[in-house]
């Protein structure tokens, strides 16, 4: 389990929420210290992690996040490999995760 630095210009987490990581290789339980607007800091867990999109355990919700694409919220660059997304939905309940796997 490795722990890695991410960043959000938002000061709250909701559906198009866009955020950097920095890191390009991700694997499952590994823990993201993501750095909210105006001295903010939440720990999310990474619960899936492929070319399709992230799933991130924050709160006691699953995030299902795609890549960041031209449009969505500002992302801020960090040095280093990033890799940057946005989050899709928020799943309230792992029964309603399993269903959307």
């Amino acid at each position: 389990m490795s722990q890695y630095y991410a960043i959000t210009s938002s000061r709250d987490i909701g559906c198009g929420t866009a955020f950097t990581i920095q890191s390009g290789v991700l694997r499952r339980l590994d823990v993201l210290d993501l750095q909210l607007e105006e001295d903010g800091k939440i720990e999310a867990v990474i619960e899936h992690f492929d070319s399709t999109g992230l799933s991130i355990r924050l709160n006691g919700s699953i995030c299902r996040c795609r890549p960041w694409r031209m449009g969505d919220a500002a992302v801020r660059r960090l040095p280093g490999t990033i890799s940057s997304w946005t989050i899709d939905q928020i799943l309230e309940t792992e029964e309603d995760a399993a269903l959307i796997a």
